[in-house]
């Protein structure tokens, strides 16, 4: 569906609409303002994206230097002081932010936070990653408030490239009847939105397929670890790789050997990606829920153990790709593997590592 500035265009399948689905386009359509929460690695280009398509953005952060610049680039752009501000000057408001705890502030704060300006027919997306409950609880908080407005946990895949390309993939909390309107919205920003079912399984997606992520990197970066040593270069195997059966994201689109790719963190010292901090939290999720579900996450503790290690040696706000480097390229790598029981143990007790 095409943008027209500061609004969408509607589909002739608004005429065989529900009624909620009726509201729901109609508040899109009043939508002039956009509000963004959150100008991080991953929401900065994801707001950009949004003003580059016509919107006018209302933006918030914590640090107010990255409002600044965001509106000295986009005419038109104006920063709020407060979260409740944004929401009071917009009826769609997205928020990108590092985890649980910031999400729950900028929601629910009684005097500046976002639902506490809620209107009617306002639809608050959020694409942080956070439990499965956690989005339950906002959603719920938001219903006490105001009951005809909507909250959705909508999560990315894709990472920094994937903000900054427009090639994300939303996993929606919510059905294909309320996603359908919202999908050009969602198209500013990425080249998919998927309805994933009730409001928290957009989560459930995003910390499964952060397990695999975090599992394959490790995996990649051991791989190529292990070539290395036994005289083989990662170019020639990555070639090897990415035509077999070993092939997947971390091997074919971020590499984590440096200099195999271009524009990727690993080719730019492990800066400016997903934080290993970040991994850390999510696997700290997904360990979490595994916990209380009571499954098996064998290889989730010992990957969470490998990019802990990581943090541990200051390198916590580097790519996670950087595990590579950081602990499969030291030369006391035998000396630093996290490999006992207690180190699991100690994972599995603490949860979210947030």
């Amino acid at each position: 569906m095409a943008l027209l500035r500061g609004s969408l265009r509607l589909s002739k399948s608004v005429f065989g609409a529900s009624r909620f689905q009726s509201r729901l386009l109609a508040s899109v359509k009043d939508a002039s303002n956009v509000g963004f929460v959150g100008l991080g690695n991953m929401g900065a280009p994801m707001a950009a994206n949004l003003a580059k398509f016509g919107h006018r953005m209302v933006v918030y952060d914590r640090d107010p230097f990255r409002a600044s610049e965001f509106t000295k680039v986009f005419n038109g752009a104006v920063t709020a002081e407060t979260p409740s501000e944004v929401a009071a000057n917009c009826r769609i408001v997205i928020s990108m932010l590092p985890g649980p705890n910031e999400v729950r502030e900028v929601c629910l704060d009684p005097d500046n936070g976002l639902f506490v300006e809620a209107r009617s027919r306002s639809v608050f997306i959020d694409s942080s990653t956070i439990e499965p409950a956690t989005a339950k609880e906002l959603s719920a908080a938001l219903a006490t408030r105001n009951s005809n407005a909507l909250f959705i946990d909508a999560p990315v895949s894709g990472g920094v490239p994937g903000a900054v390309n427009r090639t994300l993939t939303f996993m929606a909390g919510c059905s294909e009847e309320t996603l359908s309107p919202l999908e050009s919205l969602f198209m500013c920003m990425g080249k998919r939105a998927i309805s994933c079912g009730d409001v928290g399984s957009g989560q459930v997606a995003k910390v499964c397929n952060n397990l695999i992520l975090g599992i394959s990197m490790t995996a990649v970066s051991e791989a190529m670890s292990l070539a290395k040593r036994l005289g083989m270069e990662a170019q020639p195997l990555t070639d090897i790789v990415n035509c077999s059966s070993g092939r997947c994201w971390s091997s074919d689109t971020y590499h984590p050997v440096p200099n195999v790719m271009e524009n990727v963190p690993s080719s730019n010292g492990y800066d400016k990606g997903f934080a290993c901090d970040l991994m850390l939290k999510d696997l700290g999720i997904a360990i979490k829920e595994a916990k209380r579900v009571e499954a098996q996450a064998p290889l989730g503790l010992l990957t969470a153990a490998l990019f802990k290690s990581m943090s541990e040696k200051g390198a916590g706000k580097k790519d996670f790709s950087g595990i590579y480097h950081y602990y499969y390229q030291k030369e006391d790598v035998k000396k630093q593997r996290p490999d006992s029981e207690n180190d699991k143990k100690d994972l599995a007790s603490e949860g979210s590592a947030s």
